[in-house]
């Protein structure tokens, strides 16, 4: 039986700290020479501050009246320079599911949902980033998202 989900577009302050405390804590736990332990005022803050920029789109879903998931969306640009044409993108900033609702097909509900947000926005390709740590990659491309960079980092 397929589970139906509801995407709403949210500028619920707690609520977002919420999903954004468990991406930070899991990011500083892989990589704590780069990701600050989670500061729930501090997050709360930024999230604040995002959601008054007019480049800045928070989205709930929600299984019945219970949330599951969520996803940041910027807004993104890059002028031209002597390398690279001018950029005008829309970025996946966070997506996260809700460890009890994995599985559930909330995650490519989310993802489809930012198609159906681009399109309707009119921009023509969508980019997000994973660090190596999360094993998301396989997830992604099953989704339709294609590898396009790759980066290291060496220690010293």
């Amino acid at each position: 039986m397929s589970q139906s989900f509801i995407l709403k577009a949210s500028d619920d302050a707690l609520a977002l700290t919420g999903f954004y405390q468990e991406i930070q804590t899991m990011h500083h736990q892989w990589y704590p020479e780069v990701f600050k332990p989670f500061d729930y005022e501090a997050m709360h803050r930024m999230i604040r501050q995002q959601i008054s920029s007019s480049n800045h789109f928070f989205y709930i879903a929600y299984s019945k009246e219970t949330p599951c998931g969520f996803m940041h969306l910027e807004d993104a640009h890059r002028a031209e320079n002597s390398m690279m044409f001018e950029r005008h993108w829309l970025e996946c900033a966070a997506l996260a599911v809700l460890p009890e609702a994995q599985g559930s097909g909330v995650g490519t509900f989310l993802l489809r949902a930012i198609d159906d947000i681009a399109k309707e926005k009119g921009y023509a390709h969508v980019t997000l980033n994973f660090w190596a740590a999360n094993q998301v990659q396989s997830f992604y491309e099953h989704n339709g998202y294609q590898l396009l960079r790759h980066g290291a980092i060496k220690h010293l």
